[in-house]
């Protein structure tokens, strides 16, 4: 995730190029594989515990998914936004592109994870720094929220 690094361009460009490596590589195939060979012919009882040993190793799931550009239709009328809410065990960032804009939700408990009530804050702050470094224009929610 960049950890330590300060500049963001500088950052975007590492995550890139991790994720890239990760994604071209053939362990992301094999993983998958795997996943959609072995975890059915499971018992219950040891999936259950497969899915909880995996996610207790890990501290955030975070989706990035690109949507189409433009506006669509559903009924017949445009789709204004989009959003994307998936529940886990563990906390989970959501970013989803539509229509040259971006939807963002965290999903998180607030009991579980102390002060998660900032992760707001700092996500539009990145966001804002981001958009400045590309002299992209920022929405005046997102700079609100990054001063709170």
């Amino acid at each position: 995730m960049g950890v330590g690094i300060e500049d963001c361009p500088e950052k975007l460009m590492h995550i890139n190029k991790v994720m890239k490596n990760v994604k071209e590589s053939p362990v992301a195939h094999c993983q998958l594989k795997v996943q959609e060979t072995i975890p059915p012919k499971l018992p219950l009882k040891l999936a259950r515990q497969t899915v909880y040993d995996t996610f207790s190793r890990h501290s955030l799931v975070f989706s990035n998914v690109p949507g189409p550009d433009y506006p669509v239709l559903f009924g017949r009328q445009p789709v204004l936004g989009c959003q994307m809410f998936f529940n886990n065990l563990i906390p989970q960032v959501g970013i989803l592109s539509y229509n040259n804009n971006i939807h963002m939700n965290i999903i998180v408990d607030p009991e579980a994870i102390p002060q998660s009530e900032v992760l707001p804050r700092f996500y539009s702050q990145a966001l804002v720094s981001l958009a400045t470094s590309f002299d992209v224009s920022v929405p005046s929610e997102v700079h609100s929220c990054a001063s709170e």
